[in-house]
């Protein structure tokens, strides 16, 4: 921690105004060089040498993209799943360049759900769902950050109330 403070502050030293600091590239706040050696180091030879390779890690990995992957597809065809205060607050969201970034992604491709990537969300048992569904790109966006949102004992209990 001494080291990031003491680097952060020689950083910060050099800059006479806001828009210095602003213009930097890279980082502000960070570690020194040698410590970012060291922490790459440990990463290289621990994090993604052999932690990322265990088969308990694999398995978590795996069974944490399916939960996020299948709530991700269920919210963004049953918008109404999603929490009223939630979907609320993000439609304060649809006239902002936020929005318009995402629009602008895919503006004249729209949006298709192929059926392959929906049979295993049994989506024709849930009452209330539409055949055909046709999301649109506010629908992803929404899903997505409310998926973003969500902790990960949140995301696993609200997987379960869906799926089993």
């Amino acid at each position: 921690m001494e080291d990031l403070i003491d680097e952060s502050a020689r950083r910060l030293a050099g800059y006479q105004s806001r828009a210095g600091i602003f213009a930097l590239n890279g980082y502000t706040v960070d570690h020194s060089d040698t410590i970012q050696r060291e922490l790459r180091e440990t990463w290289d030879k621990v994090q993604a040498g052999k932690l990322h390779h265990d088969p308990r890690v694999v398995a978590a990995n795996r069974r944490a993209a399916r939960i996020v992957s299948r709530l991700l597809m269920v919210f963004t065809l049953r918008p109404d799943l999603i929490p009223p205060e939630f979907r609320a607050v993000h439609d304060g969201l649809r006239d902002t360049k936020y929005m318009a970034w995402y629009r602008q992604l895919t503006s004249g491709s729209g949006i298709r759900v192929p059926e392959e990537a929906t049979k295993d969300l049994a989506l024709e048992f849930m009452i209330g769902h539409e055949t055909a569904p046709s999301p649109t790109v506010d629908d992803v966006v929404r899903a997505k950050d409310f998926v973003a949102s969500m902790t990960d004992q949140s995301a696993m209990r609200r997987f379960d109330e869906l799926f089993t």
